[in-house]
């Protein structure tokens, strides 16, 4: 069975909006400042060279908020794109898989990815949106078209087949960042499946000792 979370594209916006008015502010307030000193001294007299250097910083302000804003709601639409492809948790067979998108560069999208066993999961916990999994893990950073992958009974099969036994390094974990909808959701499902996990692979550790105990009464 496989379960999926996808980022929360919701969550994200709020996080990218809120980024993006913060690097506007403060040119929104420069002109919203020099329309109010326009305003009021409008009743004294000015030369028109004052008039024309004000207009030319009004302008230059609203131009490079617009441009500000059309490049921030440009660069937006892609890490949101490049989050509803790349990054996602994933328990698959025996494994849990965490991938997270790093960043488009020369044309190249590249992606972390997290790969653990869920029997060897020693706790999973939440500090506040954050969940944490205490885990031997395999971390991979690569270009994501080099990580792509299909199912199997136990785990994953790179396509990309050096990646399979190869590749990345050991950590002693991995952090889902704040990017879901519902990170508690997440932690008991990993909590739960790695659980279950556990003791499927307890029993069978024992019925084939058993089986041995038995063949070797037989001999």
């Amino acid at each position: 069975m496989t379960r999926y979370f996808h980022a929360s594209e919701k969550k994200l916006l709020k996080r990218y909006n809120s980024r993006l008015l913060a690097a506007t502010l403060p040119t929104i307030a420069a002109g919203l400042t020099l329309f109010a000193i326009i305003f009021f001294n409008r009743e004294s007299f000015q030369p028109v060279s004052y008039y024309y250097i004000v207009s030319l910083f009004l302008c230059a302000l609203t131009g490079g908020a617009f441009f500000m804003v059309l490049i921030g709601s440009l660069e937006i639409t892609r890490r949101l794109s490049c989050n509803r492809a790349h990054t996602y948790v994933e328990i698959t067979g025996k494994v849990l898989i965490v991938s997270k998108y790093l960043q488009t560069h020369s044309k190249k999208t590249y992606k972390k990815l997290w790969i653990i066993k869920l029997s060897e999961i020693k706790e999973v916990y939440q500090y506040k949106n954050t969940v944490i999994v205490v885990s031997p893990a395999r971390l991979i950073e690569a270009p994501a078209e080099w990580l792509s992958y299909s199912r199997t009974r136990n785990g994953v099969l790179f396509e990309n087949w050096w990646y399979d036994n190869c590749g990345g390094k050991f950590t002693g974990g991995v952090e889902i960042p704040d990017m879901f909808a519902n990170p508690y959701r997440i932690a008991k499902t990993i909590e739960h499946v790695s659980g279950k996990t556990r003791r499927i692979e307890a029993e069978r550790k024992k019925y084939r000792e058993e089986m041995l105990a038995i063949a070797k009464g037989l001999r």
